[in-house]
């Protein structure tokens, strides 16, 4: 198995992100070829150099990536399909930072290795979808050709956390992503599901598709409570001068049952939370002179 996360920008938490999924990849890393990092930072990742290959993306080819409509999320398929072809014929999965492998990566490898591709879960159709962005992306999908697909059946949107190819077709699920993304990227469809979507249709056409989400967590949806775990079990290990090793085993200890997946709130909430600040600023501000 050969694993690529993709990092960009100074903010800690994705770097803190990464590093603890790599934690958890590397206690069964006698199953892994390989795991690189892309990122333009390759500083943040100095603990882990001798366990990782780290690829430095510089901003000439960022921008490259982002294609003829200066799209930021083209960048996850135009890296993917960077590292697919290195690995020609040998299975290939990306990773967001904010994941982390919870069964066996071995089980996971013999899923991939029967030919199907896999991202993490399903998500639903497409046209049921009852988010404002789904419905969106389906009137301007629906009975019409995109990258010669007719969008007339049911298509599924798949969640992008992981994406994993068995990568033995030469890369032609890569190249129908990106033209299936740059077409869509032609209307006034909204970008934000753009590339996850092309990626589940891509895949679904070129392998078929199952789900991940019993071998990885992906916690999107509690993001806050996960990087103060996160933060605090790095420092503990910075603090004992643990070895990657020792990180790698000390991940085998940590509860990862005892903060939620996803953790929704309502936005009533929010929007109460910051009247209610508003109307109590800080007494005192002081910084020094």
């Amino acid at each position: 198995m050969n694993i690529l996360y993709i990092t960009f920008g100074d903010r800690v938490d994705v770097h803190t992100q990464a590093i603890f999924s790599i934690c958890s990849f590397l206690r069964q890393k006698e199953h892994i070829e390989t795991i690189t990092v892309f990122t333009d930072v390759p500083s943040f990742y100095n603990h882990v150099k001798d366990r990782v290959n780290l690829v430095y993306i510089n901003p000439e080819q960022l921008e490259d990536w982002k294609g003829p409509h200066h799209f930021f999320w083209r960048i996850k398929i135009k890296a993917i399909q960077q590292f697919a072809k290195e690995f020609a014929g040998k299975p290939v999965m990306y990773l967001d930072t904010d994941t982390f492998l919870y069964g066996s990566i071995q089980v996971l490898s013999t899923e991939l290795n029967q030919g199907k591709a896999m991202m993490h879960l399903d998500e639903g159709d497409i046209a049921k979808g009852k988010a404002k962005t789904e419905k969106n992306m389906w009137r301007g999908l629906a009975d019409k050709n995109f990258a010669g697909i007719n969008f007339t059946k049911p298509f599924h949107m798949w969640n992008a956390g992981l994406v994993a190819s068995p990568n033995t077709k030469n890369g032609e699920e890569f190249l129908l992503a990106l033209k299936l993304c740059d077409e869509l990227c032609e209307t006034n469809m909204r970008r934000r599901l753009i590339e996850q979507f092309a990626l589940s249709v891509s895949l679904h056409q070129t392998y078929g598709l199952k789900s991940a989400d019993n071998y990885i967590a992906h916690y999107w949806g509690n993001k806050e409570e996960w990087n103060k775990a996160i933060e605090e079990f790095l420092l503990t290990g910075f603090l004992k001068n643990l070895t990657v090793e020792e990180l790698a085993e000390a991940f085998r200890y940590f509860n990862t049952h005892a903060i939620p997946i996803i953790k929704k709130q309502k936005n009533t909430k929010a929007r109460l939370d910051r009247i209610v600040s508003s109307f109590f600023p800080p007494k005192e501000i002081r910084y020094l002179e």
